[in-house]
C-alpha cells in the first residue's frame, strides 16, 4: 500500500476527531461520511461508503450517557477502510475488524480523560493567579485527541498489513465474515427500526 495514502487516512482521521468532539459538530465525523472520506484518499468509495453506512447502523444503537463510552467511528471507519483498500481483508472481514477497532479505541479514550484529569489542580492554580489561558488548556486537549486517534489508527492497521505481508491467510475466515456481513444492513435497519419506534411511544 502507497505509505502517503496510509498516513493521509490516518492524519485524516485525527483531523475528523476534532470534530467528533465539539470543535465544529459539522457531523462529518459520523462513520457514513468519514467512510467515504477515507474512500475518497484511497480510490474506493463506493465500498468505503457502504463500510461507513453499516458502521453508522450498528453503532446507532450506542448512547453515550454517564460514564459509558461509544465506540469511535472515525477509528472504526478508518481502520476498516484500509484494510479493505490494502487488500489485506476482503469487505466483511474488514467490517468487523473496524467494528471492533471503534470499540477498543474506547479503553484509548478514557484514558485520555484520565490524563486530562490530572491538569485540574493547574487550572485552577492558573485560576487564582488571574492566568486562565483557556486556549491553551482547549488546544492542549485538542492536539491530543487528534494524536490519539492517528497514533491508534497507524497502528492499528500498520499491525494489519504487517500482520497480511509476513504471510498471514485470513481465508479461513473470509466466507463466515462475509455471509454474516451480508446480514448486516438487515440488522442494522431492524435495530434503527426499534429505537425510533420506542421514541414514537414515548
Amino acid at each position: 500500500m502507497d505509505p502517503f495514502l496510509f498516513l493521509a487516512t490516518a492524519a485524516a482521521a485525527g483531523l475528523l476527531q476534532l470534530d467528533n468532539v465539539q470543535a465544529l459538530q459539522s457531523m462529518v465525523s459520523r462513520p457514513v461520511f468519514a467512510s467515504l472520506i477515507f474512500g475518497l484518499i484511497n480510490g474506493c468509495p463506493v465500498e468505503a461508503a457502504k463500510l461507513g453506512l453499516l458502521t453508522e447502523l450498528i453503532y446507532s444503537e450506542y448512547m453515550p450517557m454517564g460514564g459509558t463510552l461509544p465506540p469511535n467511528g472515525i477509528a472504526a471507519s478508518a481502520v476498516g477502510v484500509l484494510a479493505l483498500s490494502s487488500g489485506a481483508m476482503n469487505p466483511g472481514l474488514a467490517f468487523f475488524t473496524g467494528l471492533a477497532a471503534g470499540h477498543f479505541y474506547s479503553g484509548a479514550e478514557f484514558r485520555l480523560r484520565t490524563a486530562r484529569s490530572g491538569w485540574n489542580a493547574a487550572i485552577d492554580r492558573a485560576l487564582s493567579a488571574g492566568r486562565p489561558a483557556f486556549g491553551r488548556w482547549i488546544g492542549a486537549s485538542l492536539a491530543m485527541e487528534a494524536a490519539a486517534v492517528f497514533v491508534y489508527v497507524s497502528l492499528l492497521a500498520g499491525l494489519i498489513l504487517a500482520v497480511r505481508a509476513a504471510g498471514f491467510d485470513p481465508g479461513p475466515l473470509a466466507r463466515p465474515s462475509e455471509f454474516a456481513y451480508g446480514f448486516m444492513p438487515w440488522l442494522g435497519l431492524s435495530a434503527l427500526y426499534f429505537r425510533f419506534r420506542t421514541q414514537t411511544l414515548k
